[in-house]
């Protein structure tokens, strides 16, 4: 007997040492739950002296929350039983430090009724993960774990917001219950990586939620460690991306369709140009021509396919945005009415079309010509999606009331108030997805080569207006294009262009005007009209040049005729200096640019007097008749 105790006792004195050199807390129980002994980082952790441990119940060091049915089951089966326990956690009060978490394990001593009881303050470990919990479950992202063979575990009030899946509707389920058709092979491809401890950072992809809607996600997938360091399972990050992808792919489209319309305005500007060279110098040589030469007709050709030309030269730069429509008040029912015929041949015989007309609808301020162009373009597209198969087109215009529950295709964006709604639809093939997202693309076409700008032109038209279009559009199902255009309840009155001073009966002969152009063609073409038509004229191919001749005839030159773009002196400063030397000389711009860019470029200095290129000889005679006859009046 004495000889067990003696060796319990170095058994007790060795374990007190090793004890010692461990940096939890540990007690030794006997077989009643007292203390035996209690090593220095017991005492310094829950600040119990060692008086007030050893030799007590375990039970009754603090508050009656140490003799709980798990705890001491556990306890009372380690002794005779000899099953260790771990990871038990409880909560304990201590005197000084408060409610303590604390995670225990237990196991018995070989060879004696002693009780080897490890424990951890984990309370600020808790703490945490509590408070990581909580930004967990407030977070407006979907966070979400999974096991390795993708079942979901967890899943906070984000998801359920992002996804539409209440957690008990998910937790057991498969995460691929979220994949869209077409990304299945997707997830099991980011497992493989996340099994092999791989982070998958800011991943974008699609979900399917709940209501079957298909949304955009960032997805940030990382590996679980267990304690031994084995991969267990994936945690998720998601963030709904719908909406800021969709306004991504706006402000690119925007920014290609302004890099698109500085090319275009770039190009028209100098093609311009290039028209008024040309036809400026075909009607000079038609002037000089016999009635009966040979070269009249293929003159006036010249003429005439120059100014389509222009024509074309001018939807692109009211696509561009360079250039403003001239508009009045329309109404657009009529204006269909009129061009019912030319759009019948226009199209296919297999393509029947009928029209709902709406009547006494109020007016929208627009360029007739632009209305047209929108209707022909849409209605041609129709006819096209129908082919060689028989189908209907149909045409409807109607009052339409923009506001915030509104049902129609194009109220996106539109202020509220009220439109002239025009609807084409067709009982064609029909538009994919994918179609229906490059539609509106300058060059996207589905028809041959060298199309394409057409939807584009009809797009830029109808926002020049402030009006929207969209379209509702499936394969197999036909297409609607909606076009919103804002009305005026009220017509306006019509205003008639007082002539310019009834300039034919203006005496201008011996009018000196000073030509300012850097084309040479179109100079040499408008000074020998001039010229012949009794002006007297100066010629300068540049702003120094022009300047240079200003000063040196100051009063005996009547007009200026000043190219906006200039090499060399910008036009600006030319102008600017002869207000100092003339203030009361007549000026007169012209310009490949519209009126309202030159407006712009000579805010401030009082110009009057506007001609856009490419102008006839004739338009510009009467022009600077007029500009010249203003002085008077």
């Amino acid at each position: 007997m004495k000889a067990m105790t003696e060796t319990r006792d170095l058994a007790l004195s060795i374990v007190e040492t090793v004890a010692e050199t461990v940096a939890e807390p540990l007690l030794v129980l006997d077989s009643t739950m007292r203390i035996r002994t209690a090593n220095q980082a017991f005492h310094q952790v829950f600040r119990i002296p060692p008086h007030e441990a050893e030799g007590k119940q375990l039970f009754s060091l603090s508050s009656a929350r140490w003799d709980i049915l798990d705890l001491r089951a556990m306890l009372e089966h380690v002794l005779p039983d000899d099953k260790p326990f771990q990871d038990l956690e409880i909560e304990q009060d201590f005197p000084g430090i408060g409610d303590r978490v604390l995670l225990l394990s237990g196991r018995r001593l070989d060879g004696f009724p002693l009780i080897l009881l490890a424990i951890d303050d984990i309370t600020d470990r808790r703490e945490r993960e509590l408070r990581l919990a909580a930004i967990v479950e407030s977070s407006d992202d979907a966070i979400l774990s999974k096991t390795l063979d993708g079942t979901i575990v967890s899943w906070n009030s984000g998801a359920e917001r992002i996804y539409g899946y209440a957690a008990h509707e998910m937790i057991g389920r498969p995460i691929a219950t979220l994949a869209p058709y077409g990304h299945e092979e997707e997830m099991a491809a980011i497992m493989e990586r996340i099994r092999r401890g791989e982070k998958v950072n800011h991943f974008e992809t699609k979900r399917r939620r709940k209501d079957g809607e298909i949304i955009d996600v960032s997805v940030t997938i990382s590996p679980i460690q267990g304690r031994n360091g084995v991969i267990t399972g994936a945690s998720m990050v998601a963030r709904d991306i719908t909406e800021l992808k969709r306004r991504r792919e706006e402000d690119l489209a925007k920014h290609k369709l302004e890099s698109l319309g500085r090319l275009a305005d770039g190009i028209t500007h100098n093609f311009n140009n290039l028209l008024g060279s040309i036809l400026a110098s075909a009607q000079l040589a038609l002037t000089e021509s016999d009635n009966g030469s040979p070269v009249v007709d293929g003159l006036q050709k010249i003429s005439t396919a120059t100014i389509r030309a222009a024509e074309i030269i001018r939807q692109l730069m009211i696509y561009s945005g360079s250039e403003s429509l001239t508009c009045e008040p329309v109404d657009i029912s009529l204006l269909i009415e009129g061009m019912l015929q030319l759009v019948q041949v226009s199209i296919s015989k297999h393509a029947t079309l009928k029209t709902d007309l709406g009547k006494d609808l109020p007016t929208v301020q627009t360029a007739p010509t632009q209305i047209r162009q929108v209707v022909m373009n849409l209605v041609t597209n129709a006819a096209e999606a129908i082919g060689e198969r028989d189908g209907v087109i149909r045409v409807t215009t109607g009052r339409v009331k923009v506001g915030r529950n509104s049902d129609v295709i194009s109220a996106e964006n539109l202020p509220e108030g009220n439109y002239l709604g025009l609807e084409i639809s067709d009982t064609g093939c029909g538009m994919t997805a994918d179609v229906q997202a490059k539609v509106f693309d300058p060059f996207f076409t589905t028809k041959g080569a060298g199309r394409g700008l057409g939807l584009a032109l009809v797009q830029g038209i109808i926002r020049a207006h402030g009006g929207g279009i969209s379209l509702r559009s499936a394969p197999g199902q036909g297409t609607t294009f909606q076009v919103l255009l804002p009305c005026v309840e009220k017509r306006a009155e019509a205003h008639s262009e007082i002539a310019p001073a009834a300039a034919e009966q203006i005496e201008s002969r011996g009018a000196t005007i000073l030509v300012v152009e850097d084309e040479d063609l179109l100079r040499l073409a408008v000074a020998k009209t001039l010229r012949k038509r009794g002006f007297t004229v100066v010629e300068a191919s540049d702003g120094s040049a022009a300047m240079n001749l200003i000063r040196a005839n100051t009063e005996s030159i009547d007009l200026l005729l000043l190219d906006v773009t200039l090499p060399g002196l910008s036009s600006r400063e030319v102008l600017e200096e002869t207000r100092g030397i003339r203030p009361d000389l007549t000026v007169a711009l012209t310009s490949a640019y519209g009126k309202e860019t030159v407006d712009a470029t000579f805010a401030g200095l009082g110009v009057r007097h506007f001609i856009q290129k490419p102008f006839q000889l004739d338009d510009l005679v009467a022009f600077l008749q007029g500009a010249l006859a203003s002085r008077e009046v």
